[in-house]
């Protein structure tokens, strides 16, 4: 999740979003040209340098680069699920 939100913090501020994603693939198809798989891709360090900016940073590196995007978001999407539920029936944690 720290990945996650370095990157949305650093777009439209520093970095544009096309920095942040490359193609990875395509399928076989009658040749339309559309792309089907989409990557993070690495990129250089914040301007900043303060403490939590370095950290997002290595985090979305360290996680996120070179990681399938629709695979990255599904996994987000399960852990903010867990927590919802966990705050809706703090119960349910056990």
């Amino acid at each position: 999740m720290r990945g996650l939100r370095s990157t949305r913090n650093r777009i439209c501020h520093e970095v544009e979003v096309v920095n942040f994603v490359t193609a990875v693939g395509s399928r076989p198809d009658p040749g339309d040209g559309r792309i089907t798989a989409w990557a993070w891709r690495s990129v250089p360090p914040p301007r900043s340098r303060a403490a939590r900016d370095i950290a997002g940073h290595s985090a979305y590196e360290t996680a996120l680069a070179g990681q399938n995007i629709v695979y990255t978001f599904g996994l987000a999407t399960g852990f903010l699920q867990l927590v919802l539920k966990a705050a809706a029936d703090p119960l349910w944690l056990g």
